[in-house]
């Protein structure tokens, strides 16, 4: 998401989001991609109980070179990154799809506290981790 694009509106959704292509091992948001690529790995709402309402900010995270999903191992470094600024510590909730697991890291680059692979959580307050992230990585 450091290169996501801006757009408006992803199916019925007409807030502000954008675009992370990650790849497996390694760490970043690739440009080059075409949205329409692969599959989406996680979504990120800005709002809890993925809200989109109240121009909340949403963050997709695809691997441009999926076709079947994550592996079942969490073990697996499918990729990550850091969130932009418009979403560094901003982060509500989250949902994951294809088999895929997110750790949302508390510092860029992957650093200082993480939290446990998490498939779908609609509001990451409970936990301490509601607008608390800024990177995450994919298993």
């Amino acid at each position: 998401m450091g290169t996501m694009a801006k757009s408006g509106g992803i199916g019925t959704m007409a807030n502000t989001y954008g675009y992370c292509a990650i790849l497996d091992g390694q760490f970043g948001c690739k440009s080059g991609y075409n949205t329409s690529d692969g599959l989406v790995v996680a979504i990120v709402y800005e709002n809890r109980w993925f809200n989109t309402q109240n121009d909340g900010l949403v963050g997709v995270i695809y691997n441009p070179n999926y076709s079947v999903g994550c592996t079942s191992r969490t073990s697996d470094f499918e990729g990550g990154a850091n969130f932009p600024a418009v979403l560094d510590d901003k982060v509500s909730s989250v949902r994951t799809y294809n088999g895929c697991d997110i750790t949302l890291w508390s510092r860029s680059g992957l650093q200082f506290e993480g939290t446990s692979w998490i498939h779908e959580e609609d509001d990451l307050n409970p936990s301490g981790w509601n607008n608390v992230a800024s990177s995450f990585e994919i298993s």
